[in-house]
């Protein structure tokens, strides 16, 4: 699915809560951009089944369907700015987008392709692996794990004091006994 920088600005505008065409006219990112050519993206957004439309004539609108919130590639700024609306609904679970999700290709033919590429020498370096490496990488993804699980939950503990504490049993100096149980019990998971 090919959607370019501007469908995705008419996306976020979408989302944003500006539903019809004159509304979207009238943004100042779009201010430079004709009627026709915004008519024509909201076509191509339409066909990509990314956005419907409602409505005829001068009560139409469009909405992002949920396969069209799947992919939706925002800069950091985008985000912010979206996500600064104070008017915006609460959020609530969109279990429709596992359902896009199911139905649709999240990866292109040619991605597949390479994605099963990858697999294969990952597999056949599996089957050649010394025990030992094998061992010694598990190791090191079981530490690594712990430590940005531990840290997304407010966790203070350094990846080597992660690691001399997973290794050697030997608590960092200075932290709490709930950190050194919170990394713990991770590597248990």
């Amino acid at each position: 699915m090919k959607v370019s920088s501007r469908q995705q600005q008419i996306v976020v505008a979408l989302l944003a809560g500006n539903n019809t065409l004159p509304q979207l006219i009238r943004l100042s990112g779009f201010a430079e951009i004709t009627e026709r050519t915004l008519q024509r993206d909201l076509n191509e957004l339409i066909e990509l089944g990314i956005v419907s439309r409602q409505g005829e004539a001068r009560a139409i609108s469009y909405t992002v369907v949920p396969k069209g919130k799947i992919n939706l590639a925002l800069s950091e700024s985008q985000l912010e700015t979206f996500l600064a609306n104070e008017d915006r609904p609460t959020l609530q679970y969109d279990f429709d987008r596992l359902e896009s999700l199911r139905q649709s290709a999240l990866f292109a033919p040619p991605e597949l392709l390479l994605l099963d590429g990858y697999n294969s020498v990952f597999q056949q370096k599996l089957q050649t692996a010394s025990p030992d490496i094998i061992r010694r990488e598990r190791e090191r993804i079981t530490i690594e794990l712990s430590w940005k699980s531990s840290q997304f939950e407010g966790n203070t503990y350094s990846l080597l004091e992660t690691e001399t504490l997973l290794k050697d049993g030997i608590p960092a100096k200075g932290k709490t006994p709930e950190e050194t149980t919170m990394v713990l019990n991770h590597k248990k998971l």
